[in-house]
């Protein structure tokens, strides 16, 4: 007699091959959401890498904070968002993996290293903030609503320092008064009748991490030395160490050295162009295309000589402009649709972004690395009233001009870059 297949083997099967394909699913969004990271981290350099020094900034802590601003965003203002920041999810898929990339990446007391990602929520008090916008927020992001007054000078300072405490907190101590003083209060906007410019929400995101090398610098290994900017040669505290532990590759006539922090989930990868005064040119090839073929490039070495500079930047901009330049230009103006935030038929004050505040830190020494950021976005309304082969060991020399990038390996998101000119 033929047997019948149970029933209850079929059903478990079936579970099977549903829980694959949701993992599947859940991977493919990150490999999308990490991508257009990515993405946004090369074209928001190109609009700042004119400026003159070094550069340090979070493009995961900026991105994340304008994604809290976009749950809120409809229609023109919406899109331009979407748009400009490589946003290529969409609802419940785009917010729930900026949740589900912060657990995979945030340390545990297992961990290494220690990495935290903070959001928050400053609204004016009284107003009649969405449900459906503060449930995004909430759940997706952990940013509760924080009730606060805007409206007046005394209060809004209150509200500045009460969000700049929380940024510092946040970090470490290491990103101190983000928001300007001033900035939050009110502003007389001339005419008949004379209109107030007042602040109506502030979302924030900090990012800390601080990470040992998988192998330290001894120490003893530090010796001042010339290091090249342009025309100046000045002396700078070289670290040094040949040894394992790197991956190190060539391209286009630059260098390329990973160096993992410990547990090997988080790495630095120094793009070093070969010729002392490269960096233009190396800035002008930057995108994720090329960023994954320098990826590409790196090999396991037994040795590699390393010559990296001890050094520190702390960086700060507003970024409003830059994001126009990029295409969010209608986000700013006062005909913005932040609909998704407030509703218009019981609060008759248009929303739009009126400043955008980010403040960056990194320090690199023979230990390894501790960095952080945090990202302001200030939202205003106007009121009336095996057989190992021998390898040859490279020499890995930064003592000129190079780009960092400090990036998770289990999604690849790059969470900081800069580049660094003069340390110290």
């Amino acid at each position: 007699m033929r047997k019948h297949r149970p029933k209850q083997i079929i059903v478990i099967g079936l579970l099977i091959c549903s829980s694959f394909a949701s993992t599947l699913l859940a991977e493919d969004t990150k490999r999308i959401h990490s991508k257009g990271n990515n993405e946004f981290a090369f074209t928001f350099y190109h609009l700042i890498d004119g400026e003159k020094g070094n550069i340090f900034y979070s493009p995961y802590s900026l991105r994340t904070a304008l994604a809290m601003t976009y749950a809120g965003a409809k229609n023109e203002t919406a899109e331009e968002i979407r748009s400009t920041l490589n946003f290529d999810l969409e609802g419940y898929d785009l917010h729930s993996t900026f949740l589900s990339t912060a657990n995979d990446i945030e340390s545990n007391e297992d961990s290494g290293y220690e990495l935290n990602i903070a959001n928050s929520l400053w609204g004016q008090r009284n107003n009649n903030w969405l449900d459906e916008f503060l449930t995004v927020t909430k759940r997706y992001y952990g940013a509760g609503l924080r009730e606060v007054d805007f409206r007046s000078n005394e209060s809004a300072e209150e509200a500045r320092n009460e969000i700049n405490s929380w940024v510092k907190n946040s970090t470490n101590r290491k990103i101190m008064h983000l928001i300007p003083p001033n900035e939050l209060n009110p502003k007389i906007i001339p005419g008949n009748p004379p209109r107030i410019d007042v602040v109506q929400m502030v979302l924030a995101n900090a990012i800390y991490f601080k990470g040992d090398w998988g192998v330290h610098f001894p120490e003893e290994a530090t010796v001042e030395d010339d290091f090249f900017s342009g025309k100046d040669v000045f002396k700078t505290p070289l670290m040094h160490r040949l040894g394992g532990g790197f991956r190190y590759g060539e391209s286009d006539g630059s260098q390329i050295l990973e160096i993992p922090y410990k547990d090997d989930r988080l790495s630095m990868i120094v793009i070093l162009p070969s010729q002392k005064i490269g960096l233009q040119g190396l800035e002008k090839s930057l995108s994720q295309k090329q960023f994954a073929k320098w990826n590409s490039k790196l090999r396991n070495y037994e040795k590699v000589d390393v010559f990296l500079p001890k050094f520190k930047i702390t960086w700060s901009g507003e970024m409003s402009d830059w994001l126009k330049d990029a295409g969010m230009e209608t986000a700013f103006k006062q005909n913005a649709d932040f609909s998704g935030m407030i509703d218009p038929r019981l609060q008759q004050t248009p929303l739009y972004i009126g400043a955008i505040f980010q403040k960056a830190f990194v320090e690199v020494n023979e230990k390894g690395t501790e960095a952080a950021a945090a990202t302001a976005i200030l939202i205003n309304g106007v009121i009336t009233t095996s057989v190992k082969i021998p390898q040859p060991v490279p020499v890995f020399r930064a003592d000129h001009p190079f780009m960092f990038f400090i990036i998770e390996k289990v999604n690849g998101n790059i969470l900081f870059m800069g580049r660094m000119e003069r340390p110290l």
